[in-house]
Formats: C-alpha cells, sequence, structure tokens
C-alpha cells in the first residue's frame, strides 16, 4: 500500500478519533425526487458531511477491496471481531463498511457513532504496519 494511502487511512482514523460523539454525521434526510411506489412509502436517504466521504474514500482503496466479502466477513462485525482480525477477513470488513450504505440507508453514520469505524480503521493501520 503507498504512502499516502497509510496517511490518508491515518488521516481518517483522526477524523473518527476527533468527531465521534458528534450526532451530526448525517447532515440531513433529504426526500428522494423519485415517486413513491406507493401511497404509504415515502423514500428519503442521508446527506453525508464531507469527514465522511473522505472515510468512504480511504476504505475503497484498491488495497482493501475484497470481492467475495459476503463470504469472508465475520457473521458478527463488531468491535471484538475488529480487533482480532487477520487481513484477509479486514479487507472483507473494509468493504462491508462503505458498501453497506448502498443496501441500509444511515450505516455509515450508525458504524461511525458505533465506535466501529474508529476500531476498523486501528485495526486497519496496525496490520498495514505488520506486513512488509
Amino acid at each position: 500500500m503507498s504512502e499516502q494511502r497509510q496517511t490518508e487511512l491515518r488521516e481518517a482514523e483522526l477524523e473518527i478519533t476527533t468527531n465521534r460523539d458528534e450526532l451530526t454525521w448525517c447532515v440531513a434526510w433529504l426526500e428522494s425526487s423519485v415517486e413513491p411506489v406507493a401511497e404509504t412509502s415515502e423514500l428519503a436517504y442521508p446527506t453525508y458531511r464531507a469527514e465522511v466521504d473522505r472515510l468512504v474514500d480511504a476504505a475503497r482503496c484498491k488495497f482493501w477491496i475484497d470481492r467475495s466479502y459476503h463470504s469472508n466477513r465475520p457473521d458478527d462485525v463488531c468491535i471484538a471481531t475488529v480487533v482480532a482480525a487477520d487481513l484477509p477477513t479486514m479487507k472483507a470488513v473494509m468493504t462491508w463498511f462503505w458498501r453497506g450504505e448502498r443496501f441500509c440507508m444511515g450505516h455509515l453514520g450508525a458504524v461511525i457513532r458505533s465506535g466501529l469505524a474508529l476500531a476498523i480503521f486501528r485495526r486497519a493501520l496496525s496490520l498495514l504496519e505488520d506486513t512488509p
């Protein structure tokens, strides 16, 4: 992994450490311009601050992408599993981190607020330091 990507991960870790307690990661839930399927359904999506975009960019580095992440990640992604994760598992977790928003709106905000994002980036950095 390049020195630039390691720097981006360190900056992402610092960003989470500094701002984790803020509950404003999600700027707003905006109404979608797509017509609802039924009268009872309303579409909305979160708009995140620029800091979240930087976290996602750091996690989407080619080095961390695991195209088989569904089968490679732990069933329960929690701080305990992340802290003990090996490199292949961590690649699956990093992929799960940034792809989760596609399938569950609000995923990124929840992962950040719970402290899991901080554990993910710290473990990723420690694995990079151990990798020749």
